[in-house]
């Protein structure tokens, strides 16, 4: 997969669909890594990031899953691709 191609994938699956289950609200959501009684995670949805101002944890889509799911990298790019239905041919 091309650097262009895992872009576009992760643009297809919007920051505040991941965050959904953890109370966002407008551009924050609480943070599923600690104790968290106030949204402390901003979500940059035009850039694709988020960052907890508490914590310091940050990233991208890809980077959240790894973390909130305990998968590899490839495991995250898989579940993407699973979320958008472009699930790539067995010899890719």
């Amino acid at each position: 997969m091309t650097k262009d191609e895992l872009q576009n994938l992760k643009f297809q699956v919007p920051l505040d669909e991941l965050f959904r289950s953890l109370k966002v609200t407008g551009r924050t959501a609480r943070c599923p890594f600690h104790e968290d009684r106030t949204p402390s995670v901003s979500l940059d949805l035009s850039k694709g990031l988020w960052n907890c101002f508490s914590c310091g944890r940050g990233g991208d889509q890809l980077t959240f899953l790894q973390q909130f799911q305990s998968l590899s990298f490839g495991e995250a790019v898989r579940q993407l691709q699973l979320w958008t239905s472009q699930i790539p041919a067995a010899n890719s």
